[in-house]
């Protein structure tokens, strides 16, 4: 169970950080 929250904080903190890197290259 703490593996799979693990996973899913990893995959949200991928999300923003992809969102970020669209900011950076729309900015």
């Amino acid at each position: 169970m703490h593996y799979y929250g693990s996973l899913l904080e990893y995959t949200l903190i991928m999300e923003c950080f992809s969102n970020s890197q669209h900011v950076l290259y729309s900015g």
